[in-house]
């Protein structure tokens, strides 16, 4: 499989999020792909330099950081919904890929997993499998975090993950 590839399955699970077709955050079946997993913590980096560049936060890799992630999808969520024009669906995924991304190797880091590819019947998702088998989709919880629902905390879903 190609990086082209992989990138298309990124925007494949974004596209189906934005359509309002979000999967269920338990994938059926679960392909690892150690290519997701540098292209991800390329995104995960971008998130780091959004944070301090644009709310002068620091997110250092610590599950204590989730709590400034949070902090930052609240006021995205919040000018998404009040801006006009709204933001771009571009630059919606990209924060979405960014700070998922970063969520997901925050949990990796911390309590163990891996990124791979989870068809959930609609397409194919970057997903992370953790030790106990659970899959999650930390990209689509925030795409979904900023566009439609701001009283979903983050803290809360990344604490669902790790119970399980």
């Amino acid at each position: 499989m190609t990086v082209q590839t992989l990138m298309a399955r990124l925007l494949c699970g974004l596209t189906l999020a934005l359509a309002g077709q979000m999967a269920p955050a338990v994938a059926q079946v679960f392909d690892r792909d150690p290519r997701i997993g540098y292209i991800t913590a390329a995104y995960a980096k971008d998130a780091v330099d959004h944070a301090r560049r644009h709310f002068n936060l620091a997110l250092d890799g610590s599950e204590a950081s989730i709590a400034n992630v949070e902090r930052i999808l609240a006021q995205l969520s919040a000018s998404y919904r009040s801006t006009v024009p709204r933001p771009s669906e571009e630059e919606l995924s990209t924060m979405a890929k960014a700070y998922g991304s970063y969520i997901g190797w925050v949990f990796i880091t911390a309590r163990g997993g891996e990124w791979g590819t989870g068809s959930l019947g609609e397409g194919d998702f970057s997903v992370i499998r953790g030790k106990t088998g659970r899959m999650f989709w930390p990209i689509g919880y925030v795409l979904k975090r900023i566009r439609l629902q701001s009283d979903r905390n983050l803290k809360n879903y990344y604490r669902s993950m790790i119970k399980n």
